[in-house]
């Protein structure tokens, strides 16, 4: 997916995505695991989706 990070913040990293009507990608950790959070915007809906959980190496 492509983005652009918008802010860095105390251990948050926020990306606007380029999604057709545009997303975040908020990352952020808690100790020594890594979350994410992704929301995809609709142009007729305020949210698509959302989807948030720990990442994980496969």
């Amino acid at each position: 997916m492509a983005g652009t990070r918008t802010s860095t913040d105390q251990g948050k990293w926020t990306y606007s995505l380029a999604y057709f009507a545009g997303g975040e990608l908020l990352v952020w950790s808690s100790g020594t695991t890594i979350y994410a959070w992704e929301t995809v915007y609709g142009s007729g809906l305020p949210v698509i989706s959302s989807t948030r959980g720990e990442l994980r190496a496969n």
